[in-house]
């Protein structure tokens, strides 16, 4: 973003001349195609005769979308998408192994989840069935290979350089709860990119939702770094 400066006029010109390139950018870059010779005759050749091409960013766009959403839920169109997860695959990602059990003063436990593949585990915040019901955030944790037992904020020695505030939901008024997926820990199935690892997003929520401490509608999502990517999904 760039602000016209008007202190003097020659100021003001050249701020005026970057903003329109800028603009002119863009419209290269994600609209239509306006580099095509270092001979600016040739573009203007293009104009007149109206052949200017899309943008190849403009067409990656276009071409991204190959199965229609329109009318139907995000849900339903995940059900409706037909894809094949390649066998064999390698993978960069470690499996962090069985999660480690919370201390008592971490205000966690360590419960398994049911998903379409088998039991996951999760670390949620419980509390008393008073009859109150309580909101609830599920939480995805940075990166990949699971929940271990060193980002969760539950003590003073959690080490500061994966520090995730995990912590500050660790309210009275709140249900904090942090599942796995498929692939991570030792649980079932592989790493599929936030695909599939989406249908165990949902059996979490919908565990979470059969508390009998939690409202189960105020049920909030909360991802950062490659889990704000499953978050968006």
């Amino acid at each position: 973003m760039i602000i016209l400066n008007y202190s003097t006029f020659f100021t003001m010109i050249i701020s005026f001349a970057i903003w329109i390139f800028a603009v002119i950018e863009w419209v290269n870059y994600y609209k239509l195609q306006l580099s095509y010779s270092l001979n600016p005759v040739v573009l203007l050749k293009y104009i007149i005769q109206r052949k200017l091409r899309k943008s190849r960013i403009a067409n990656e766009i276009d071409n991204s979308f190959d199965f229609e959403t329109y009318g139907e839920t995000l849900e339903e169109a995940h059900k409706n998408f037909k894809t094949k997860i390649v066998d064999g695959q390698k993978t960069e990602f470690v499996p962090y192994g069985k999660p480690g059990i919370p201390p008592k003063n971490s205000k966690f436990s360590l419960v398994n989840y049911p998903s379409k593949l088998g039991e996951m585990p999760m670390y949620i915040t419980a509390k008393e069935n008073n009859g109150k019901k309580y909101p609830a955030i599920i939480y995805l944790n940075a990166g990949f290979g699971g929940i271990g037992d060193s980002e969760f904020g539950w003590d003073e020695e959690s080490p500061k350089n994966n520090y995730q505030g995990t912590d500050a939901f660790k309210r009275d008024d709140f249900v904090l709860a942090i599942p796995s997926a498929r692939g991570e820990n030792a649980n079932p199935g592989k790493y599929e990119m936030f695909y599939g690892e989406i249908e165990d997003l949902e059996e979490a929520r919908k565990y979470v939702a059969s508390l009998p401490y939690v409202d189960p509608n105020r049920i909030y999502l909360l991802g950062i770094v490659q889990a704000g990517q499953k978050q968006s999904y």
